[in-house]
């Protein structure tokens, strides 16, 4: 008789030491790794996120565009109810998981164990086929995948304590 498969252990991603630099930025930054990790796509058009100029789409002659939402302004957040909620629900954008995405774009905040799902399934993905995830993936390739750096932190110098000034009248001897 066979005996059951162990189930497999949970994922805590946020915790292991070998994982990569973007699993820290989840937590620190949401907003720039949850659209990467849903794969999500303008026109067809994977979205590439840069730090001057937000939340654009790059298009088949590689020209970096923004989204017709944007209406020339840059798009720091993509995943609410001005861009995202609005082009999922037309079919302008897509994602490899529309329902989080809409849910996620909608303003919901509870969904924490999804996003770790998420983040799992890309994980293990990687650990598969390291080369398709980290170098080929439209999306996934944006991601930092070398290893969070531990940073030591500087020891707080202790404030010099500000140089004692007596007065005259004190620090003279007393004649008489």
């Amino acid at each position: 008789m066979q005996e059951p498969d162990e189930p497999e252990p949970e994922h805590d991603a946020l915790q292991a030491p070998e994982d990569p630099a973007w699993l820290s930025t989840l937590v620190t930054s949401p907003s720039r790794i949850i659209p990467l990790l849903l794969k999500m796509a303008y026109n067809g058009f994977s979205l590439k996120f840069s730090s001057k100029g937000g939340w654009n789409y790059v298009d088949s002659k590689g020209n970096v565009c923004k989204l017709c939402t944007a209406h020339g302004q840059k798009t720091s957040q993509i995943l609410g109810p001005r861009h995202a909620n609005v082009l999922l629900a037309s079919g302008e954008m897509t994602s490899d998981d529309n329902d989080l995405a809409m849910t996620l774009s909608s303003g919901s905040k509870d969904l924490d164990d999804r996003i770790q799902e998420l983040a799992a399934r890309v994980m293990d993905e990687a650990r598969k086929d390291p080369e398709s995830v980290t170098d080929q993936d439209l999306w996934l390739s944006q991601l930092v995948w070398s290893p969070k750096k531990e940073t030591k932190r500087k020891e707080q110098e202790k404030p010099k304590a500000p140089a004692i000034c007596w007065p005259k009248w004190l620090t003279k001897p007393k004649k008489g």
